[in-house]
């Protein structure tokens, strides 16, 4: 269990590569996979309640994806993304925590199909 030094967002890395752990009080997000042996991008993105372990799976997103960030309120999740399947993330991607759909902030400024 992270111990916060001070109220707000605080973040872990969890051991493998790739996966994230962003926290704020009573909430986490979490990019993990239930399928680790797989070569296929299959990373997720939950919300848990640490009160009562509720898990809700937010987004499956297309493709690697990385960079996991919540906002200062904890509404909003933030992450580097792919357009499509790939080959790397590199649009910044914008999740509400109760939407269902991620917003692309810089795909259509950049200059990429």
């Amino acid at each position: 269990m992270l111990q916060p030094e001070k109220p707000g967002p605080h973040e872990a890395n969890m051991g493998s590569p790739g996966s994230r752990l962003v926290t704020r009080e009573n909430q986490l997000f979490v990019k993990a996979t239930d399928r680790p042996q797989s070569d296929e991008h299959t990373d997720k993105i939950f919300s848990v309640q640490v009160s009562d372990e509720a898990t809700k799976q937010l987004i499956a997103p297309r493709g690697p994806f990385g960079e996991l960030r919540m906002s200062p309120n904890g509404n909003a999740v933030s992450f580097v993304g792919s357009r499509e399947d790939g080959p790397e993330p590199h649009d910044l991607q914008f999740l509400a925590v109760n939407g269902h759909a991620t917003r692309n902030l810089t795909g259509a400024s950049l200059d990429r199909p």
